[in-house]
């Protein structure tokens, strides 16, 4: 299969997730994000991800973890399917952060409000600690899990998605760090909170931490624009289909990784 295969399907796959969200909507139903997780979830989530990942929701934990936590709740949890899932609270999925390959917030409308949440709920996730035994260490994971927000519709172009970000970081102070001059200084910097956003048939945004970015953006812009931080693309197509990648990728840098069990045995 080709990338043009891919991006026609992609393409078309974002009409599809529109019309369906749409056809929930009723004069008496709006439409809310309960109905927009399920379509993304049937439509997008459960037909392209391989068979050893798994979708869950629910909370996640690392070997620091404490009984009396406070713990966010994701709306979807990638995890590794050979990794422990665990019910320490009825109702309630609990992952291991070093199973977790990233969290997804889903939003029908995407506003400031609800992406200053979807930042505050990467935020705690990234604070988690992952320890892994990494088999190929040309391949190693990221320290951190990766942390999105996809939306189905907004408002505003992604140039407003764009100030709302920089202005929400600044707000609550968790700015970007210091992420070098090249890409490969940068892929390995995690986000401190999210590390993309996606809304279909708008566009998509992305911290400068990774391969898969519009052409546009090398070491020359870099070197050229050092304040730079984070990439918009405001667009109607290809949204779907560098998610997809990122995800992907994501996945890949899984692979090989192993978790140090030790870490989770009782400190005394």
């Amino acid at each position: 299969m080709n990338l043009a295969i891919l991006k026609n399907h992609f393409d078309k796959l974002e009409d599809v997730l529109l019309a369906k969200l749409q056809h929930a909507q009723t004069p008496e139903h709006p439409v809310d994000d309960g109905a927009a997780r399920e379509i993304f979830l049937n439509e997008f989530l459960r037909g392209h991800l391989g068979e050893n990942i798994g979708i869950g929701s629910g909370e996640i934990i690392d070997a620091d973890a404490g009984t009396n936590d406070t713990r966010s709740q994701h709306d979807f949890i990638i995890y590794r399917k050979d990794y422990p899932k665990l019910s320490l609270t009825p109702g309630i999925h609990t992952f291991l952060a070093e199973s977790v390959i990233a969290t997804i917030e889903v939003k029908a409308t995407l506003d400031q409000k609800g992406l200053e949440q979807a930042i505050k709920t990467a935020y705690t996730a990234k604070q988690l600690k992952r320890q892994f035994a990494v088999g190929n260490v040309n391949n190693a994971p990221q320290s951190a899990i990766r942390n999105y927000i996809f939306a189905f519709s907004d408002p505003q172009s992604m140039i407003t998605v764009s100030k709302w970000f920089t202005l929400i970081h600044k707000q609550l102070e968790m700015n970007l760090p210091d992420r070098g001059s090249t890409l490969a200084e940068r892929v390995n910097i995690p986000s401190p909170t999210l590390d993309g956003v996606v809304v279909l048939r708008k566009g998509i945004l992305h911290v400068d931490n990774i391969h898969l970015l519009p052409a546009e953006y090398d070491d020359q812009y870099r070197a050229a624009n050092p304040q730079f931080t984070h990439f918009v693309n405001n667009s109607e197509f290809n949204n779907l289909l560098y998610f997809f990648f990122w995800l992907t990728e994501a996945i890949n840098q899984m692979t090989f990784s192993q978790w140090d069990h030790a870490l989770y045995l009782p400190k005394e």
